[in-house]
């Protein structure tokens, strides 16, 4: 009788805490992730940003992309949920300032090392069975530059057809203002989708910055053409 006693409580522990992990609140998991905030970032991180002019300036942006990142990641994590890198809403800020684009560069950066650190180091550290999944979040970059690479192909046989003198219609009409402050349309065709009209624009008017080009304005055009 004792031994089922003690068997039962074990099982009822282990239940509970399940259950508490998955079920944890917003504001429960920021104090929670307050307190392994300094477990995870280093100094290490935006080291070389805190030594880049203007100062302190480059430094502070990193450092604040970097706290956010480990937001970003740690609170997802500690809910049960899967983390989203949000890098282009974290830095939207910093691709308007001076000088461009050294601020927004170092914020990334801090981001997304704060980012994948964080979602690399306590993915084990809060036992939920959506945290049992093989972390992806890492590979966006990586994965957007393949998609990228892919869609070249499309937006090569646009312009020549564009080039051919043939007339498409437009599906719709989006304003972009650049980091030097100058604004032009995006145009997306119809039968064209939001990436394949991203990577042509981005091509033209940012050629020395496609890959960011294009991962702020995804999801601009898609909300645009909802």
């Amino acid at each position: 009788m004792y031994t089922k006693i003690v068997l039962l409580s074990c099982i009822l522990y282990v239940s509970l805490f399940v259950v508490s992990s998955a079920e944890r609140g917003a504001g429960e998991c920021a104090g929670l992730c307050n307190d392994l905030r300094f477990e995870v970032l280093t100094l290490e991180i935006c080291r070389n940003a805190k030594k880049t002019l203007p100062r302190p300036k480059i430094g502070d942006f990193c450092s604040n992309a970097m706290e956010q990142g480990f937001s970003d990641a740690c609170v997802p994590l500690c809910m049960g949920e899967k983390p989203k890198n949000r890098v282009a809403n974290a830095c939207r800020s910093a691709a308007m300032e001076m000088p461009r684009p050294t601020v927004r560069k170092w914020c990334e950066h801090g981001y997304n090392e704060g980012y994948g650190k964080t979602n690399r180091e306590l993915r084990s550290h809060f036992p939920a069975e959506t945290n049992t999944e093989p972390v992806q979040e890492e590979r966006k970059l990586e994965e957007s530059t393949k998609a990228t690479e892919e869609t070249k192909e499309t937006a090569q046989s646009s312009d020549s057809e564009a080039a051919s003198g043939e007339e498409k219609a437009i599906a719709a009409t989006i304003p972009v203002t650049l980091e030097d402050d100058t604004t032009h349309d995006l145009i997306v065709y119809e039968g064209q989708n939001a990436e394949e009209a991203v990577v042509v624009f981005c091509r033209e008017k940012v050629p020395d910055d496609v890959s960011s080009c294009i991962r702020q304005l995804v999801s601009v055009v898609l909300e645009a053409l909802e």
